[in-house]
């Protein structure tokens, strides 16, 4: 009896793994924003720290001020990580 599921040809394979990289990336970075704010209250950075760091997240900052719905989620996220 043959198998009937195709094998994968390597270029599929990498396909595939950077898809699944760039989709966990997508996933982590707006995460990572919670042990940010941990930090950041707790005197781990600095403000002149914060704000270079503020711009990695900036894209968030756009689509929070176009979502009240995204903004809820993200502020009741980081309430998660404040004291």
């Amino acid at each position: 009896m043959t198998n009937s599921s195709p094998e994968k040809t390597p270029s599929q394979r990498r396909v595939f793994g950077v898809l699944a990289f760039g989709a966990i990336i997508l996933l982590l970075w707006p995460l990572s924003l919670g042990p940010v704010v941990w930090l950041y209250d707790r005197g781990y950075m600095s403000d002149q720290t914060a704000q270079i760091i503020g711009v990695l997240y900036q894209p968030l900052s756009w689509l929070m001020e176009s979502s009240p719905i995204v903004e809820d989620l993200v502020m009741h996220y980081l309430g998660l990580w404040r004291p």
